[in-house]
This record gives structure tokens, sequence and C-alpha cells, in this order.
């Protein structure tokens, strides 16, 4: 037996023994030459024509399922780790593709979705939308005087003020260069409609 399952298929043999029990075990046997073999045994207790009461059982050799199994298990631990990585993936494209690089704002392809979905939502009559167009004053002088760096330093102030300064419910994008929008969503009974 192997020094690792001694204690366990032992004890389950005298459990058996004991209980007249159905005998049911699984172990490992260590070879002269080192490799290993897994072990299904199974017995049951009947009594002698004499009446002596005895364990009948068989025992063999499962090694290969026991390595199929372990091989599937650790397949499908890779296979759900893969997944994993996929789905870590595809949310990585898809903030990409619909979002600015630089003030992580929605994008001008976002901003086209949700005005989609506005106008297919626009049955509903108490829905009204009102949609901000903001450009920045001068921005072209401040990329010409100071640099790409101070303009891209500009763009990333002006979405965090736009950010601070709208409902959560208010959609921000930055459409390109130095312009953003703002779609907000109005509902004849909201008291910020004006």
């Amino acid at each position: 037996l192997h020094g690792d399952d001694r204690v366990h298929a032992e004890k389950d043999l005298a459990t058996a023994i004991d209980r007249r029990a159905d005998y049911n075990s699984e172990y490992r046997l260590q070879l002269d030459d080192g490799g290993i073999r897994h072990i299904r045994a199974l017995g049951t207790f009947f009594d002698d024509i004499d009446g002596t009461s005895k364990m009948v059982g068989i025992n063999w050799d499962v090694t290969e399922e026991v390595s199929r199994a372990d091989d599937l298990r650790r397949a499908n631990i890779l296979t759900e780790a893969r997944n994993a990585q996929l789905l870590i993936a595809k949310a990585r494209i898809e903030h990409t593709a619909l979002h600015d690089s630089l003030t992580s704002l929605p994008n001008r392809r976002y901003l086209d979705q949700m005005l989609e979905n506005t106008a297919q939502a626009a049955p509903d009559s108490s829905q009204r939308t009102a949609l901000l167009h903001i450009d920045l004053d001068r921005f072209k002088q401040i990329n010409d005087t100071l640099g790409h760096a101070a303009g891209d330093a500009m763009l990333v102030h002006a979405s965090r003020i736009l950010r601070g300064n709208v409902r959560a419910s208010d959609f921000i994008a930055r459409v390109g260069g130095d312009e953003f929008v703002v779609l907000c969503a109005l509902r004849g009974d909201d008291p910020e409609k004006d």
C-alpha cells in the first residue's frame, strides 16, 4: 500500500469487518519500480455452508480510469481559466471600442448606440431628450503654444468638470478633438427638467 493511503485503506477494511457491511475502497499501490497503480476493491460478506462468515470480493486496477479523470479535471480547469481570460479580453476590447483612450469617456460610436436606443424608446411620449454639444474655445491655441501634452491635460480636465456637473443618469461622450456631447433623458415628472 502507498504510504499516504495505508491508514484509510486499513480503516475501510476494518469498518466493513466490524459492521459486516459491504466493503468498498480505493487506494494506491507503490510498485517496486516506483510506479503507482490505483486499485478499486469491493467485497461482501456471506455465511459458508458450515456457518463460517467470510468475505468475498474483487480488486481491479483502475489506473487508466483515474489518469483519464485527472486529465479531464486538468483540462476543465485549463478551459475555465482560458474562458475567464477570454471574457476579460472581450470586455477590454468592448471597452476600448466604445471609449476614448485619453479621457475614458464613451466615444462617438458609443454615443451613436445610445442615440439609437433613445430613438427606439421614442414612442414613450413621456420621455424627452436633451442633447448638449460642447466644444472648448481656443483649444487649437493651447495645442499650438503649449504643446499636445497640455492639450491632452486640458481635455482630461474638461472631462472631469463635465462628469462633476451632470446627473448620474446623463450620458457624456467625447466625440472628437475638443468636442463633447451630453445626452440627458428627461421625463414629464422629472423635477430637474427645467
